[in-house]
C-alpha cells in the first residue's frame, strides 16, 4: 500500500508483478493508515509505505488510534526523513 509514492519507493515494480496486491491510496496518508487497519482487522498483513515526514505528521493519529490501539499487525516502512532531501521543505 502506498500514498502516491509507488514510483519513488520502487513499489511500481511490485505493482507490475502483483497488481491484485497493490493498493494506491492517493495523496492521503490518513486514508492509507486507516485502510491498512481495516485490512488487518480482516486478517490481512498489510505493508504500507510513505515518506517518514508524511507518516509522522498528519497520519500519526491514524497510526495510533486505528492500528496501535488495536495492536494490529501492520508493517509501516518509511523513507526520506524530510530534513536533507532534495524534494523541498514539505518532503
Amino acid at each position: 500500500m502506498t500514498a502516491d509514492l509507488g514510483k519513488y519507493t520502487d513499489l511500481h515494480l511490485f505493482a507490475k508483478a502483483f497488481p491484485e496486491r497493490y493498493y494506491q491510496m492517493g495523496m492521503a496518508e490518513q486514508l492509507l493508515m486507516g485502510a491498512a487497519a481495516g485490512l488487518a482487522h480482516e486478517g490481512a498483513q498489510p505493508f504500507v509505505t510513505t515518506y517518514a515526514v508524511f507518516a509522522t505528521r498528519r497520519a500519526y493519529d491514524f497510526m495510533h488510534q486505528a492500528i496501535a490501539e488495536d495492536n494490529l499487525d501492520v508493517k509501516i516502512v518509511c523513507a526520506l526523513p524530510g530534513l536533507t532531501t532534495g524534494y523541498g521543505l514539505s518532503h
